[in-house]
């Protein structure tokens, strides 16, 4: 009867001692779980950084590419307005001349 009693409460030891082991596996788990989502959220954090910084410069870049061509596109405009003013002065002093020399000879 005592050894049935000793061989009870050691199976209950027993019992306790695994569910104690198997808890304090969980908890490791749970942390070391936390640890790793800690890391891919660190993780996702810096590349997102870096995929931002790159989008910025890629932005910066075309930003600029846009400036020199609105600027080519004014400049352009501004010495095709010179030319046209150009030939049309000619034409109007051409057209000025004409009428001078008619009125001259008529």
């Amino acid at each position: 009867m005592y050894n049935a009693h000793l061989e009870h409460v050691s199976s209950i030891i027993q019992k306790a001692w695994r569910s104690r082991q198997a808890y304090m596996q969980l908890k490791r788990d749970i942390r070391y779980q936390k640890q790793r989502d800690m890391q891919v959220k660190c993780v996702l954090m810096i590349q997102s950084l870096y995929r931002r910084k790159q989008a910025l410069k890629i932005a910066d870049e075309r930003r600029s590419e846009l400036e020199q061509v609105a600027r080519r596109s004014v400049a352009a405009t501004l010495i095709q307005s010179y030319v046209r003013r150009q030939k049309a002065k000619i034409r109007v002093k051409g057209i000025r001349d004409g009428r001078m020399e008619k009125m001259h000879w008529a």
